[in-house]
């Protein structure tokens, strides 16, 4: 589960006292004089535990569910996750140590259960970067996994999310307005998609900016006046903002409806507001 070498026992002297020079039937098995062994027995109960006090409990399917060091080691001795393991090298040598450890072990353990390389790690790690104020490195990192998934446009989608982010930190809402739509003269429509000022803007919103969430919002809605999601931010944040009244709040959905009647969601939303939900 650790991914130990079996060959001459060599995986055993990781938590057991001994070396090669001599046979193993020499080593000594009983000691635990290595801080790894002491871990091992804790990880051993813990895993026990698991299974035999909470996973075996749980009845049904999921009754016969069991963990194994490998659940969480998948074949490698540090258990910490990639984007972990990844933020570590950042924080001891900077983007560049960042990108080197990640081909490394991309490398070494791509296709395997090792580590999550999906796309989203390595956005992930951007947007922490951003989040930071660190906005250079983040859109190299965000470059980089551009570059591996070439094909996904959801990566390119997260570079554009961090140059708009990087305009509203630096001018507010008006200079995300103008960088968003700069993009859009120039970017693909299947990577500058509603997504990107709907997050960006309820992040502000729940850092208590709301009117620059609400002016990213009724920018979204503007550019993508056919998709319901950016209706529905934009009129929820202005109702709760107190804005508009419930029954302007009905009316944005209803003239919605108009124009696409089956839309079952606007529908609920209808119902739900005037139920006072």
């Amino acid at each position: 589960g650790l991914g130990l070498p079996r060959f001459q026992g060599r995986g055993c002297l990781h938590c057991h006292v001994g070396d090669l020079e001599r046979p193993r039937g020499e080593w000594d098995y009983a000691s635990d004089d290595k801080p790894e062994k002491q871990i091992a027995r804790r990880m051993m109960t813990m895993v026990r535990d698991i299974n035999e006090n909470h996973l075996a409990g749980l009845g049904g399917a999921e009754g016969t569910l069991r963990v194994t060091c490998y659940t969480c080691h998948a074949g490698r001795l540090d258990p910490t996750p990639l984007t972990d393991v990844l933020l570590a090298s950042y924080e001891a040598g900077g983007v560049d140590s960042l990108l080197t450890e990640y081909e490394s072990l991309r490398e070494r353990y791509f296709g395997a259960d090792a580590y999550d390389f999906r796309p989203d790690a390595l956005s992930g790690i951007a947007t922490t970067l951003a989040q930071r104020g660190a906005f250079d490195d983040a859109l190299e990192v965000s470059a980089r996994n551009e570059t591996v998934y070439q094909d996904d446009p959801s990566t390119r989608t997260a570079t554009l999310t961090l140059l708009v982010l990087r305009a509203v930190t630096d001018g507010g809402a008006e200079a995300a307005i103008t960088e968003f739509r700069r993009l859009r003269e120039v970017e693909s429509p299947s990577a500058l998609t509603p997504d990107i000022l709907d997050v960006l803007g309820w992040g502000l919103y729940q850092e208590d900016q709301q009117p620059v969430a609400i002016e990213l919002f009724e920018e979204n809605r503007a550019a993508f006046p056919d998709v319901y999601f950016p209706l529905e931010s934009l009129t929820d944040a202005k109702y709760s903002s107190g804005l508009i009244d419930l029954e302007e709040a009905i009316g944005f959905y209803e003239e919605y409806l108009e124009r696409f009647p089956t839309h079952q969601r606007a529908r609920n939303r209808v119902v739900n507001l005037r139920r006072g939900g």
